[in-house]
């Protein structure tokens, strides 16, 4: 493998890949590489999971010969940080040796990683079928989204309350998306005629990795597997896969109120800053 890539797009890449890279005491030496695919198309694909959660970032590359090659990702990170627009020389050998390195030029300096075969890198369920694509506005699902995350489950023993839930029962209806911890729940829904009937749960932890890309996407691409247990974000740049949790999720609904006796309105301006105030006691 051998092309020519820029530095600040490699930057921007690792920087998002690092929420998938597992730390390099594993048990799976594997989970901390990212992988490195130079295909004939003219780009760079990288990728990284942590079996849960699988990204890719695609960049442009002038590739001089494709190939694919695993470099250990805290070390990989940590060199192509702060590059700019400066260019990137990436090579790998084909064959790999007891040593394999890979070798990284720029600024005059020369660096070599340690690599490890790409097809020893775990790939995405490949059983799992996934649907047509529909598209969703990014800010709009964004939005509904922050909404809710912070009344997720932060304790690993309850299961699906530690997740995103999504649930559209029939086509007419709008998606509910809710987290609750059981002793606050949130609940918001998005009414678009796209949207295919759903019901699963994401992890939180997921979620907020894709939080970012999808706010600014005016339109972003989902998908979903059709045993429910994968779900795909993508863009022309970047791709997601996320597993689903297992679990079924509780029927919310029965909690939420249908009546009240009073209804109170506030000015939010004159509230927050009093409630910021009480936290401190």
């Amino acid at each position: 493998m051998r092309c020519v890539v820029s530095g600040d797009a490699l930057e921007t890449a690792a920087r998002f890949l690092a929420a998938a890279t597992v730390g390099a005491r594993t048990t799976l030496p594997i989970l901390s590489h990212v992988l490195l695919s130079a295909c004939e198309e003219g780009n760079l694909k990288m990728s990284a999971t942590n079996l849960t959660l699988w990204l890719e970032w695609t960049v442009t590359a002038e590739v001089a010969e494709p190939g694919s090659i695993a470099v250990a990702g805290r070390e990989w990170r940590s060199l192509i940080v702060d590059l700019n627009t400066q260019e990137v020389e990436l090579e790998a050998p084909t064959e790999l040796e007891t040593a394999g390195r890979m070798t990284l030029r720029f600024g005059g300096a020369e660096y070599r990683l340690p690599v490890l075969p790409a097809d020893e890198f775990p790939l995405p369920p490949a059983e799992t079928e996934l649907s047509e694509p529909f598209f969703v506005n990014g800010e709009s699902l964004a939005e509904a989204l922050r909404k809710v995350l912070f009344a997720a489950s932060t304790d690993p023993t309850t299961g699906a309350f530690t997740g995103v839930h999504f649930r559209k029962e029939q086509k007419e209806q709008p998606l509910d998306i809710v987290a609750t911890d059981t002793h606050r729940l949130s609940l918001t829904r998005l009414d678009e005629d796209v949207l295919p009937v759903m019901n699963l749960t994401l992890p939180t932890a997921a979620v907020k990795v894709v939080l970012p890309l999808i706010e600014k996407e005016r339109q972003v691409q989902w998908r979903l597997g059709q045993d429910g247990t994968v779900v795909e974000f993508a863009d022309d740049r970047w791709r997601v896969l996320i597993t689903a949790l297992a679990g079924t999720y509780a029927n919310y609904r029965r909690v939420i109120p249908t009546q009240f006796l009073h209804q109170v309105k506030m000015a939010v301006d004159n509230v927050l800053p009093a409630l910021r105030r009480m936290t401190v006691f």
